[in-house]
């Protein structure tokens, strides 16, 4: 983690993640598979009667395939939004406490 500042082991830090990563990642895992289950089911609905298989089974089969098409679309843009995801340090907590029975010599 590349910081200007310079910190002592053993100090504490809180991390965090920019907001817009955490947006875009939410959009990806969430709203994509969504998206393409909802088109596939219309999609599927306007061709269930050109297929003469009845519109719920033509919805139920192209929303399964548009939601899993999606997901792979999904998994495929994944690695793009990962070097966006840089922790940040927001606080410096001071050094980490340890119990005096850790520490002392054992006879």
């Amino acid at each position: 983690l590349y910081s200007s500042e310079t910190f002592a082991e053993g100090e504490l830090l809180r991390l965090g993640l920019p907001e817009s990563s955490l947006l875009k990642a939410a959009a990806l895992v969430y709203l994509l598979p969504l998206a393409g289950l909802l088109v596939g089911a219309l999609v599927g609905k306007s061709m269930g009667a050109v297929l003469d298989t009845g519109p719920e089974v033509a919805s139920l089969v192209l929303a399964l395939f548009g939601g899993g098409g999606a997901w792979l679309l999904g998994k495929r843009l994944a690695p793009r939004l990962a070097p966006q995801t840089e922790p940040v340090i927001l606080a410096r907590l001071g050094k980490a406490l340890t119990p005096n029975c850790l520490s002392a010599q054992l006879p």
